[in-house]
């Protein structure tokens, strides 16, 4: 059965069940729908994609994509390293059955012992395994299609005991890179989907998440976005409970203007651009 045949049926089963309160909205033609579609596998794509991945362990492609580390060459960081014999002892279901988005918040200075946690532990290096042609792989908590690690974090510091500004996590040497510094409240307000849901001048920061497709294509073509999105859950969940751990809130934003902050960030908003954004601060009581 050919792929167009198989993209008939499926539409023939949402037109029957097109009769639920989203009888309005037209499946066949939305662009998740049509994504969905071209990106599936059938045994021919599998064939393909083996003939790609070898490709991929060609040396020069394999240092490239050992190394997806954005830097900011020159700018002033602040290292985590001083954190890293510290330790939470919280127990992992007390987390799990206690986490929930927040909405409402104090004002609460976040110490740079949190951001180590709410970052070195989502996202920071936990292993390190020599392959092919002698070749490094870092690898972080998260699971990340191939290990490639298209994500990137940053920081806009709202309510912190570090200057007000907007930073860059960099795995590489567990830092917090300054991007720029100054109050971004303003822009957080406008842009960020916080607000009215959410008080944006009592949050702790906002933790963006970006990613280079790049880093996924090279290895799976039209599937990686999938993988992509795949990724970018599995670290907002991580932060969310780490989060948790630390008695503080969470909350994911979907409603963000991308362009907007894509702008504030600095980044192209194509080959990197904005895919999650998570509100952190003291919960408040009520």
């Amino acid at each position: 059965m050919d792929k167009e045949t198989l993209t008939n049926r499926e539409f023939d089963v949402i037109r029957k069940k097109d009769s639920s309160i989203y009888n309005t909205i037209k499946y066949e033609s939305s662009l998740c729908m049509q994504y969905m579609l071209a990106s599936k596998y059938d045994l021919l794509d599998v064939q393909k994609l083996s003939r790609l991945t070898s490709a991929f362990y060609h040396p020069f492609v394999l240092q490239r994509a050992a190394q997806p580390f954005k830097r900011y060459e020159g700018h002033e960081k602040y290292s985590l390293n001083n954190y890293e014999d510290s330790s939470m002892n919280v127990n992992i279901f007390d987390v799990l059955k206690s986490r929930k988005s927040t909405k409402k918040y104090e004002p609460y200075n976040i110490s740079l012992k949190e951001l180590y946690y709410l970052l070195r532990y989502s996202y920071g290096i936990n292993r390190k395994e020599s392959i092919n042609n002698g070749v490094t792989w870092k690898f972080r908590p998260v699971p990340s299609g191939g290990g490639l690690f298209a994500s990137e974090l940053y920081v806009v510091t709202i309510n912190s005991q570090i200057p007000k500004g907007l930073y860059h996590y960099s795995p590489d040497d567990n830092s917090l890179e300054v991007v720029k510094y100054g109050d971004f409240l303003s822009v957080m307000q406008a842009h960020s989907g916080a607000d009215p849901y959410i008080n944006s001048e009592n949050v702790s920061c906002i933790i963006f998440t970006t990613t280079f497709i790049d880093r996924m294509y090279i290895k799976y073509g039209e599937r990686a976005y999938r993988f992509i999105l795949l990724e970018v859950g599995f670290l907002g969940q991580t932060i969310s409970l780490l989060a948790e751990a630390l008695n503080l809130g969470s909350c994911m934003l979907g409603g963000y203007h991308d362009s907007n902050i894509e702008d504030f960030l600095g980044i192209d908003g194509q080959l990197e651009s904005i895919q999650n954004s998570i509100v952190i601060g003291k919960r408040k009581d009520g």
